[in-house]
């Protein structure tokens, strides 16, 4: 009511000033001041006088209202029930700021008073950051909270268990030593003092052992430390547990740890950086390529992201090429492309594993025998477990018709991969190559490929029954030739058979006389009368 009135008063005294200011503004019209400058000049002199005047002692009554401590603290106790950190923070920051200078208290006791008040607030923020997980601002917190009351033990004792969390193991120990020398009934110092010292010891021994090399101990030492929900997050601990990880090539458990910081710190450029590396050196290089591009928004002067992305850039749209004229039967496309990716990334010992694989693949299907032996063989010398490089291995050992070495080839490739149709198919196909080697190889007698067609096996026996024809041959070549044409004639009969060229290629005897020196089911050469013969060819 109080307000009210006082505005009421105001609104009277206020429109009185505007009627003086329209007479202002008359007056000025008369001696020639422009109307609009005058009244612009009248009109702040009358909210000066506002101001000035005390116009608005309610809004101030009203603020200082609002800025108690005490109900502010409140306030901000009653958001913290109510889980709402973000609204308790900001209010204990305003209760903070609204309290009395310490310093500006004469009196002792009333200091003292107000200091520790000061110092449960600061107390109260930290219990609010550490359920957000914020636990470098709750440990500001609690510095805050003992440097205006050093004898708050619980702060202490909390800020022991909050380094011990964060790794700072050693000033965990610094702690709750000091809480047990002003109390020592205190049992949670008491417990943690000996963890403490234990994760200290584990830490000092995780960074000796990463300064020498000595990768696993510094893995087993930064786990020792983490123990039992210690310095679980501790960024620097976490950090070189992934270091270590990767260079004995636990790439999933580096992975998994740098994961870790990134929760806790979301602009870690080395977690970036280490994480982005380790999926390029797992080969999955989106992923190595999308790290890098995060590691960049937060720094885009990072020198390792940023060279590490070119770099991975580059690989994906090479393989990217590669990989797709294969897939489109365009081997000497691809071929080009897998070699020019051997020269962006030559030291990458997976990536040239694969590319050897893939290069194999290729020379196969372009019927270059000994550049797919080579490429296949160097694929395996890198990677002997690798069941692929041993099935086109096999592939080209095959079209060299190197049978045993073929037949190798194939068992190691099911040894490696077992269940595999292909793979079974394919040795089953060797196998049955090894021993018709052994007897009449009728592909070898045409000169054709064990995947010709019947056309090809066609032009094959024409050309070789014109070859062989006796009005070609002499007296010592005409035996050799007729032997041969018998063969010939065999072979062209069993392969443009269906069914008997698919007992053939089984291995299985498709004539009861093979391998005994007999020939086809009926004779080609025909004998007409003495004194020569004549010759009736079976084309088909």
């Amino acid at each position: 009511r109080r307000c009210a009135g006082v505005a009421w008063v105001r609104g009277v005294a206020l429109r009185g000033r505007v009627a003086v200011m329209a007479s202002a503004v008359r007056a000025g019209a008369r001696a020639g001041i422009g109307a609009r400058r005058w009244a612009g000049l009248a009109a702040l002199a009358v909210i000066a006088a506002v101001v000035a005047g005390g116009a608005l002692p309610c809004a101030a009554a009203e603020e200082a209202k609002v800025r108690d401590p005490k109900k502010l603290t409140s306030q901000a106790d009653r958001a913290f029930r109510n889980k709402a950190y973000d609204e308790a923070l900001t209010l204990y920051a305003e209760a903070l700021h609204a309290s009395p200078a310490l310093e500006e208290i004469a009196d002792a006791e009333e200091r003292a008073k107000a200091a520790t008040k000061r110092a449960k607030l600061h107390y109260s923020a930290f219990k609010a950051h550490v359920k957000q997980q914020k636990f470098m601002a709750a440990l500001g917190d609690l510095n805050e909270a003992l440097a205006v009351d050093p004898t708050l033990l619980v702060a202490l004792l909390q800020r022991g268990n909050l380094l011990l969390t964060t790794g700072s193991c050693g000033d965990a120990v610094v702690d709750y030593r000091a809480v047990l020398a002003a109390d020592p009934s205190k049992k949670d110092a008491a417990k943690r003092l000996p963890e403490a010292e234990a994760c200290a010891r584990a830490v000092a021994q995780s960074e000796a052992a990463e300064r020498g090399r000595q990768w696993q101990q510094c893995v087993d030492r930064a786990t020792d430390a983490m123990a039992d929900g210690r310095a679980v997050q501790s960024v620097p601990l976490l950090m070189r547990r992934a270091r270590c990880e990767r260079m004995i090539g636990r790439h999933h458990e580096s992975l998994a740890d740098t994961g870790k910081v990134l929760k806790i710190d979301k602009a870690n450029m080395e977690a970036y950086e280490l994480r982005g590396m380790t999926f390029y050196q797992l080969m999955d290089f989106d992923m190595a390529k999308t790290h890098f591009q995060e590691g960049l928004k937060s720094d885009p002067e990072h020198k390792g992201c940023k060279e590490a992305y070119r770099l991975v850039k580059k690989i994906v749209k090479v393989k990217g090429a590669a990989e797709t004229h294969q897939a489109a039967s365009r081997h000497h496309d691809a071929v080009a492309a897998f070699e020019e990716l051997l020269t962006v990334a030559p030291q990458h010992t997976p990536l040239v594993q694969l590319v050897k694989r893939r290069l194999a693949q290729s020379f196969v299907k372009m019927k270059k025998a000994k550049e797919a032996k080579e490429a296949a063989a160097e694929a395996i010398a890198l990677n002997g477990d690798d069941w692929e490089a041993h099935r086109w291995m096999g592939e080209a050992q095959m079209i060299l018709e190197e049978w045993d070495d073929c037949v190798r080839s194939w068992k190691r490739a099911n040894e490696i991969n077992q269940g595999n149709r292909e793979l079974q198919d394919g040795l089953a196909r060797a196998e049955a190559a090894l021993k018709q080697s052994k007897v009449k190889n009728y592909y070898k007698i045409l000169g054709v490929a064990r995947d010709a067609d019947e056309r090809t096996i066609k032009k094959a026996y024409r050309r070789l029954a014109l070859e062989l024809h006796p009005d070609k041959q002499t007296e010592e070549t005409k035996d050799d030739a007729e032997q041969k044409f018998l063969d010939v004639a065999e072979a062209y009969e069993i392969l443009t058979d269906a069914e008997l060229r698919a007992r053939y290629d089984r291995g299985e005897d498709v004539l009861n006389n093979q391998g005994g020196g007999g020939g086809p089911r009926h004779n080609p050469f025909q004998h007409h009368g003495p004194g020569g013969h004549r010759f009736h060819f079976n084309f088909g």
